[in-house]
């Protein structure tokens, strides 16, 4: 049986058909797949600061206890923690001006540690993260007292 050329348009047709909703298919796919890798990529640099910030925390504990040993303490709130290490991390970029994406700096002015994110998950008007370091008398043994690192600023992590 012979087909005519009306008979092998419609078939010819129904594969790009076929075609462009298998193309569809794997573009949403993809689509979902890198939505996906943003969002774990967010996830991991949120749990990284909020893991970076409690070491620092420890770490300028026992750096302070330490000075308080040694007979030379000063007012460490409101002051500069990375001052404190023999060397700040690499992603510290010293005092504020103009922060690379994923970079710590410090504000003398405010005497706040800030962070900014490489993801922009902040919402708004939010550029950076932002800590300052406090004594916290709850915590107190003795004649000594805790530091903390706090959050200050209207700026957080959006939720996921």
């Amino acid at each position: 049986m012979k087909q005519t050329a009306r008979q092998a348009d419609f078939y010819q047709g129904s594969r790009w058909l076929r075609m462009a909703i298998w193309l569809c298919v794997l573009l949403l796919l993809f689509y979902g797949l890198l939505l996906a890798l943003r969002e774990s990529s967010e996830y991991s640099e949120r749990q990284a600061v909020t893991m970076s910030v409690g070491n620092l925390e420890n770490a300028l504990q026992l750096a302070f206890d330490r000075a308080q040993i040694q007979q030379k303490s000063a007012d460490w709130v409101g002051k500069n923690p990375f001052l404190h290490f023999a060397s700040p991390p690499s992603a510290y970029q010293g005092e504020c001006t103009a922060p690379p994406p994923g970079a710590w700096c410090f504000d003398p002015a405010s005497g706040e540690l800030r962070y900014r994110p490489q993801a922009a998950s902040l919402g708004a008007g939010c550029d950076y993260l932002a800590w300052r370091i406090i004594r916290d008398q709850r915590m107190a043994v003795g004649a000594s007292f805790r530091l903390q690192l706090v959050p200050v600023g209207a700026c957080r992590w959006a939720a996921p």
